[in-house]
């Protein structure tokens, strides 16, 4: 049970990094050195974060719609749970 909680807590935190990775990307118009500078870790940090993407998200880094649906939900997610509704 204690590896099975660390296993799922390790996944939590992956998840966050990645949501705050591409959301950080997002907001500053995919400019790598404001992204760097915000989350405060080197160039090749965050194209290897980026490279790490799930492949409906790297899609949508290379579309530009898709990449406005992404920023979207990305921002409701979290009006969402910051209102508790999520």
């Amino acid at each position: 049970l204690h590896k099975e909680y660390r296993r799922q807590r390790q996944m939590c935190k992956e998840t966050d990094t990645q949501r705050l990775t591409v959301e950080t990307y997002l907001d500053v118009g995919a400019n790598v050195v404001a992204a760097c500078r915000i989350l405060f870790v080197h160039r090749t940090t965050l194209y290897y974060r980026l490279e790490r993407m799930p492949p409906i998200v790297k899609d949508a880094l290379d579309d530009g719609v898709k990449r406005s649906t992404l920023h979207l939900a990305l921002k409701l997610i979290r009006l969402w749970e910051s209102t508790g509704r999520l």
